[in-house]
């Protein structure tokens, strides 16, 4: 309105980038709010971001030379239109959030990815989100919203526009008196989910609406091992794990391929981390009898890929049967520990897990009662013989690297030598070689060329 008459030609469209290449184009324009009939546009619903405007000459009495062009902003008549456009809100255990809206004006662009459940039924939909910070089981109801909401969308999106989508594990409309939908979704992780709502029309639902979202704690805030906080494991401390798995899931417990994943009982989880080198003892002594099948090992990752085993374990230590296992020499780290329900009377329910430490017996000899032994040849290229000078009495040899880290585990006989053949399954360098009996602990060193 402020140029001079006569730009009868001009782009009526936005650019997001320079070079244009994603153009915008204008959702309304006219050329009578100027009375001097040049052109005035608007575009709805511009998500926050950085827009470049073009002032093209056009030429031929059209438009070219000096110029006056006033831009201005209000805030968009449905500002959550588009799930880019949302800020998500913080949503803490114990606590709820009230969203508001209307989506009588909602359109269906940008709201859902090619494929998805979401855009083979392209309602309009607005938008809401929340941001959780610890495993929290959240309900969304449309009880404070007039009724007739009989179709909606059941899910939550982890991201926008809608791709990875999650259904509600529970729903119903007898909990809202005006038999609207009630909806659940359990052990949802820490992070931004995104809640469309739709307008189906039809009488199914649309206009005005209020949506109260709440979040409690996670029935099995452990059933996830992404949802555990580890704990630190000092020397000489011991750590208490409580939970139950009766409603624990196998989901997001292990890779494909792992040994977890071909016996996919449901899980709970908990983590320790120590900060020097550590002898781990697991101990399910507190725990009801009957536990008889228990995942003797720990992950280093989650999901489940890299697991060690345990270096040794029982059913002698606890006098009700339950087991009892060790985890020699662990390096320092942060380590998760899966507690299976296998059921059919092998363990599940309530449980009572003592995890101790102790300090690293690598490279610290306890030789008291201890036979003596001798590594030859030492140097070695691959072929190693462990001589004892008498009867030793059944134990465990373990062969480490300089941090302590265990490369190689097996029992060694009551009585005579043990042979390895180490050629092609470590590269050359120096190790240390660990004997242990019921005895005594000695170490000695061993380099292979």
């Amino acid at each position: 309105c402020g140029t001079a008459a006569g730009w009868s030609n001009v782009w009526r469209l936005l650019s997001t980038d320079c070079p244009a290449d994603s153009l915008i184009g204008a959702s309304v324009s006219d050329t009578i709010t100027c009375a001097n009939h040049n052109w005035t546009f608007t575009f709805n619903n511009l998500a926050a971001g950085t827009y470049y405007l073009p002032v093209p000459n056009f030429g031929f009495g059209q438009g070219g030379g000096a110029y006056n062009i006033a831009v201005s902003a209000v805030a968009c008549a449905n500002s959550n239109d588009l799930c880019t456009s949302v800020v998500p809100q913080a949503l803490a255990v114990g606590a709820s959030l009230t969203f508001t809206g209307d989506n009588s004006t909602a359109t269906f662009d940008g709201d859902a990815v090619p494929g998805t459940v979401m855009a083979q039924y392209p309602a309009p939909n607005t938008w809401h989100a929340f941001t959780t910070t610890t495993c929290s089981n959240v309900t969304v109801s449309y009880c404070g919203t007039a009724a007739g909401w009989s179709n909606v969308w059941r899910l939550l999106s982890t991201d926008c526009p809608a791709d990875s989508l999650i259904g509600a594990s529970v729903s119903d409309t007898i909990t809202c008196a005006n038999h609207n939908w009630t909806f659940t979704f359990n052990n949802l992780a820490a992070g931004t989910y995104y809640l469309p709502v739709p307008n189906f029309g039809f009488g199914q639902g649309g206009g005005a609406y209020s949506i109260e979202v709440g979040a409690v704690t996670c029935a099995g805030a452990n059933d996830l091992c992404t949802s555990v906080t580890p704990e630190a494991l000092a020397i000489g401390s011991t750590l208490n794990f409580t939970g139950d798995n009766s409603t624990a899931t196998f989901t997001g417990d292990a890779e494909p391929g792992t040994i977890m994943a071909q016996y996919p009982f449901p899980n709970t989880w908990h983590a320790f981390t120590t900060t020097a080198c550590t002898d781990v003892t697991v101990s399910y002594c507190a725990t009801d009898s009957g536990w008889s099948n228990v995942w003797r090992l720990l992950s280093t990752d989650c999901p489940a890929d890299l697991l060690i085993n345990a270096s040794n374990a029982d059913t002698t230590a606890c006098a009700n049967g339950n087991w009892t296992f060790s985890f020699l020499a662990l390096a320092p780290g942060t380590y998760y520990l899966p507690v299976p329900n296998v059921g059919f009377g092998q363990g599940g329910g309530a449980y009572n897990i003592n995890v101790s430490a102790a300090i690293c017996t690598v490279g610290i000899p306890e030789s008291q009662g201890m036979p003596d032994w001798t590594l030859y040849p030492n140097p070695s290229t691959g072929a190693v013989t462990v001589a004892f000078s008498h009867s030793q009495g059944e134990g465990w040899l373990a062969i480490t690297d300089m941090t302590g880290r265990i490369l190689i585990s097996k029992a060694i006989p009551a009585t005579g030598n043990l042979h390895l053949d180490l050629g092609g399954k470590l590269a050359p360098g120096q190790y240390l070689v660990e004997i242990r009996t019921s005895t005594g602990c000695s170490v000695q060193r061993l380099m292979l060329r």
